[in-house]
Parts: C-alpha cells; structure tokens; sequence
C-alpha cells in the first residue's frame, strides 16, 4: 500500500509540473493561425468632399418648357453636365424631346436660356448650348477602364431637390451601359457620373422603376459614347471637345 501511494504521490508531482510549464489558454493562442490583412491599392479612408466639391458647380438642372399629347403645357426636368467653359451641356434626350424652351440652372442658381445643338435619340443623348464664359466643366474620363466593384459618384436635381451627390460602386458594366448603386432618382437623369478624380464616366440615363423611385440600382451612359455622339453633334457645327 506505501508502495502504491509513493507511486502516486510521483505522479501528481510530475502532472503538476508539466501543468505549471503549459498555460492551456497560451497553448491554444499560440496554435491559433494568424493571417495578416492585406489591401493592395488605395486603402485609404473614403472621403468624396473634395471631388463633390469640383463636380457639383458642373451640373445644371434642365428644365423643358413643352407640350402634351393633349396640346396642354408641360414641363421635363432632368439634370446635365457641363462639358465646357463656353457653356456646352450634356443631358439625355428623352429630357429635352419636343420642348419649346429648354433653361438650365447652375449651383449658384444662375439661370441660362439654352440651344438645343443636336440630340441622338437612340444614344439618348442631347447636347446644349448656353451663352456664357468661364464656366465650370468636367473631363472627360475613360469609362472602358472601370472596374466592377471601383467607387463613382452620381450628382444631379433628383424629385425637385437642389445638387444631391450619392455614392456607390460599379455593380456591372457592358459596351452599353454602367449599371451601379449610387443612389438616382427622377430628375437625376442627364446628370454625370464621375470618378474618384472628378472624371466623367457617364450620363445617368433613363429611370424607370414600377414605383418610379430608386430601388437598388441604376444605369449610366458610359463617357466613351458620350464623347463619341458629343463630338459627332458639336463637330457638325465646327466644334469639336476632346478628351482633356
């Protein structure tokens, strides 16, 4: 019986040092796999105040003085970019279609009467002129370089607010459109799509909804085509904007 105490007597001795030397807690850390986090490319905060800034006195609200299937009088808003210092403007054709007046204000809310220039139906797109100097304009950016997923900003005259910036990403994009999730809503249309940069990426097209309000997603007219009709409108008249 001595024999079978001094026996355990060991054993709990030697348990207790082994114990002492290995934390069960440090144990499970240490065995634990770690991966550090790692972010290649711009990894900074999120901050558009700046960009918003520069792009915000280059958008106009249009407003379309017209006439009804009825003969009644009518108004269409929408919004537009301005692409020059001398007062050349995009905005969608589907805003200014049929209109006898068309008027554009600026953030300042200056107001100018506008040409119509030209338009494109089928790229649903509308270029006018305003007379005025020194303007504020956007650049032209290259929408065939963004990626799904890259941050752009969409700013217009949405539901007969003032300027409204909304953020988002670039949900899907194909050779005729750039769909993302910044925020549109009626009255955005015709109004840019930029970059992180302040770069023209799009024209915010049409939208139609079943509710008529944003529901998650919108679509842009990619600056490529933009350019391309812009030029092919004002390059008739002698004029031509190029990609700055």
């Amino acid at each position: 019986m001595k024999y079978i105490l001094t026996i355990l007597v060991s054993f709990l001795a030697v348990l207790g040092l082994l114990l002492s030397r290995h934390d069960p807690v440090n144990y499970s850390v240490r065995k634990t796999p770690v991966y550090q986090t790692r972010f290649v490319g711009d990894a900074g905060p999120v901050d558009f105040t700046v960009v918003a800034r520069a792009a915000v006195p280059a958008t106009v609200r249009v407003t379309a003085k017209l006439r009804n299937e009825g003969g009644q009088p009518a108004r269409s808003s929408g919004s537009g970019a301005i692409l020059s210092a001398d007062g050349y403007i995009v905005t969608n054709y589907h805003v200014v279609k049929g209109s006898e007046v068309v008027t554009v204000m600026l953030d300042n809310h200056r107001t100018y009467k506008a040409g119509l220039v030209g338009t494109d139906a089928s790229a649903d797109i509308a270029v006018l002129k305003v007379d005025a100097q020194g303007l504020p304009f956007l650049s032209y950016g290259h929408s065939n370089e963004l990626k799904v997923g890259q941050w752009v900003l969409a700013i217009g005259y949405p539901l007969g607010l003032g300027t409204t910036v909304t953020a988002g990403i670039v949900s899907a994009k194909g050779d005729s459109f750039i769909q993302t999730d910044a925020a549109v809503n009626l009255g955005s249309s015709g109004g840019p799509l930029i970059d992180r940069a302040g770069r023209l990426v799009g024209i915010n097209g049409a939208f139609t909804t079943s509710t008529g309000a944003y529901v998650g997603y919108s679509f842009a007219i990619p600056a490529d085509t933009v350019q391309r009709v812009v030029n092919r409108i004002i390059g008739g008249g002698g004029r031509s904007l190029v990609r700055r």
